[in-house]
Parts: structure tokens; C-alpha cells; sequence
């Protein structure tokens, strides 16, 4: 089977448009991903049966069903590494919590996030009795919290059913 897509196959593969599709074409070297957006239906299903018969983790982002991992929105701040993910529901908001999110985890908390770190180790060092050093440091926590609240689009239903209508 033959025919054009987006494929990524392995970390930083060149992306190719049009394959020859075979189980040669699905390496077996080592490769962990592969990444498929194509618009035929069958083509993609290819893809992923010679994909999973390799062992390789594979995505298609417009059709979840041919997947078997996700991409995640990723929030990066100091060590904080927070994934956000509709489980390709819905990429545009996966974005948009990422961004909202990223928003939150300003200097302060990286810098908060820091000293936790550094008095973490120190305490390691200098305080045997486990629970005690478990205690010192949930103590540093307890009054942390994250607040928040989500704000819909305005008639978002509508919109939406009147999209589905279509």
C-alpha cells in the first residue's frame, strides 16, 4: 500500500510526504515514535498496524483511535514540569490551559520551587529520622495552594451544537 501523508518516524526524523508502505518501511532500529497525519483513512491504519507490530509508539492527530500515546501540552517552570492533555479531544485547549497555566508559575514559585529543592538536599544530609524530615518539609507546603476558577465562552453549547449540525 502506497499514498501521501505527514510521517515523522524516530526522534528528529526528517518528515516525509509520500511513502511505499511495507514492513521495511517501519524501521526496527531502535526508533520509540512515529508520527502520522494523513488524510486517508486507510493509509493511517497501516501506518499504525505496521507501527505497533514494531513496537513503536505511535500518534495520529486526527485520529486517536490510531494511537497510542499523546502529545501534552507541557508547562515548564524552575523544575516544575506540569502535561496537559485532552487526549486529542481537543489540542486548541490543551494549548490554551498550557498557556493559562504557564501564566500561574511565575518568578516567585520558581524561585519558591528552588529553595524547596535546596532545603530538601540539606535536609537529607543533616536530618536522619526520616518522618521527621518527611514532617519538616510537608510543613513548607501546607499553605501552598493553587486557586483558580474557568471561564466558558460566552453561548459555548450553542456554538458548538450548531457546528455538530453541519
Amino acid at each position: 500500500a502506497s499514498g501521501t501523508g505527514s510521517f515523522a518516524v524516530g526522534n528528529r526524523a526528517p518528515v516525509v510526504d509520500s511513502i511505499e508502505l511495507s514492513p521495511e518501511t517501519i524501521p526496527n532500529d531502535g526508533t520509540i515514535e512515529c508520527i502520522a497525519v494523513a488524510s486517508d483513512p486507510e493509509l493511517t491504519a497501516r501506518v499504525y498496524e505496521l507501527a505497533t507490530a514494531r513496537g513503536l509508539l505511535i500518534n495520529s492527530f486526527d485520529n486517536p483511535a490510531y494511537s497510542n500515546f499523546g502529545m501534552v501540552a507541557l508547562v515548564r517552570a524552575g523544575h516544575l514540569r506540569l502535561a496537559v492533555s485532552t487526549s486529542n479531544a481537543s489540542p486548541s485547549l490543551s494549548r490554551r490551559l498550557r498557556q493559562d497555566l504557564a501564566a500561574l508559575f511565575d518568578d516567585e514559585f520558581v524561585e519558591y520551587l528552588e529553595l524547596l529543592a535546596q532545603v530538601r538536599k540539606r535536609l537529607r544530609d543533616t536530618v536522619e529520622d526520616r518522618e521527621r524530615r518527611f514532617a519538616m518539609l510537608r510543613a513548607l507546603v501546607t499553605d501552598f495552594s493553587l486557586g483558580g476558577r474557568l471561564n466558558y465562552p460566552a453561548d459555548w453549547r450553542r456554538k458548538i451544537k450548531e457546528l455538530l449540525r453541519r
